[in-house]
């Protein structure tokens, strides 16, 4: 119920903005908005949807398996880590948009570039996550574990994947959202296809209901990932803790 009120409240909100613009290139209506996504139904866009999807899925994976196998390789060597972190807070600190024009110029326009620039936007705070979860383990607890003779296999599984859960289930509800929005950025400013690309084209047409209709379905698009993940890794720590068990 309270959802639907917000709902209502932020639609009502959106109306009476409308109004005041006086202008539709300003702010159109949102009926005005509906109608144009009504009209845009198809398979072109949802082809353009599948095309952003595969990106935003090709970048969370790519994160969650190098944040997560180089956050252990670094948790593990403190040496290696304090050598490398000067370099990963670099990556850091880098804007997206500062990584654009070397990544195309290198992989061009297409799927590549926004996978790639987006790739480098996260994978440092997988790696922080990572690390400081396999350093968050207390020296009491793995110099008990060497004295009762728990090494290899049953150190990993008890120890530090015990660990590694609640990271990966941040680093999921870190990127999975933001990731959407990296995506489209990149699309928009070098892709030669997805839901960024169409919304760079409703701008140059000036079909301001379609790109607030877009903009709209890409919000939509990343609240229903961040969701899935998160439901998805709050359902992978619960198996995992009784299968650790």
């Amino acid at each position: 119920m309270s959802r639907c009120l917000v709902f209502l409240a932020v639609g009502f909100l959106w109306w009476w903005g409308a109004s005041l613009a006086g202008s539709p290139l300003l702010l159109p209506y949102p009926q005005a908005v509906l109608q144009r996504f009504l009209e845009m139904q198809g398979w072109p866009l949802w082809s353009d949807v599948l095309h952003s999807g595969f990106k935003v899925l090709a970048v969370l994976l790519i994160v969650g398996f190098l944040g997560v196998f180089l956050g252990v390789l670094l948790g593990l060597n403190p040496r290696l880590y304090e050598a490398i972190r000067p370099l990963v807070i670099s990556i850091q600190a880098v804007p997206a948009i500062s990584w654009l024009g070397g990544v195309v110029l290198v992989l061009g326009t297409g799927w590549r570039a926004p996978v790639l620039i987006a790739v480098l936007v996260f994978l440092p705070t997988a790696l922080f996550v990572t690390v400081s979860g396999v350093q968050g383990l207390e020296r009491e607890i793995l110099e008990m574990a060497e004295v009762y003779g728990v090494r290899g296999w049953k150190r990993w599984r008890y120890l530090y994947a015990g660990a590694l859960v609640p990271c990966v289930r941040v680093v999921v509800e870190t990127i999975a959202g933001g990731a959407w929005k990296t995506v489209l950025v990149t699309e928009y400013l070098c892709g030669s296809s997805g839901v960024g690309v169409r919304i760079a084209w409703a701008r140059q047409t000036a079909d301001v209901e379609a790109a607030y209709a877009l903009s709209l379905l890409a919000v939509l698009l990343g609240l229903g990932c961040e969701f899935l993940l998160r439901r998805s890794a709050e359902a992978l720590g619960r198996r995992w803790r009784l299968y650790s068990t």
